[in-house]
């Protein structure tokens, strides 16, 4: 997973989504293990796509806003 588009998270949402990228691409493996030794698959995972908030990239603001506590951009502009 490319960690440089998730920079906008915390550390701890990170981590998260990266053991379940892992997860997902430990599983997909294991289903494409051929069944006979002549079977081989060229399937794979191209992309894991965000969706919400992680991929809007306003997830801290959300938290933030529902914790009735200023997160670091509105500090910054007020």
């Amino acid at each position: 997973m490319e960690n440089d588009r998730l920079t906008h998270l915390p550390d701890r949402k990170r981590r998260e989504l990266q053991r379940a990228a892992q997860f997902l691409f430990d599983e997909f493996e294991e289903t494409q293990k051929p069944s006979s030794p002549t079977r081989e698959s060229a399937a794979r995972i191209l992309k894991l796509i965000l969706f919400g908030s992680y991929a809007r990239g306003d997830f801290a603001a959300i938290c933030a806003e529902r914790l009735g506590t200023p997160n670091a951009s509105s500090a910054e502009a007020g």
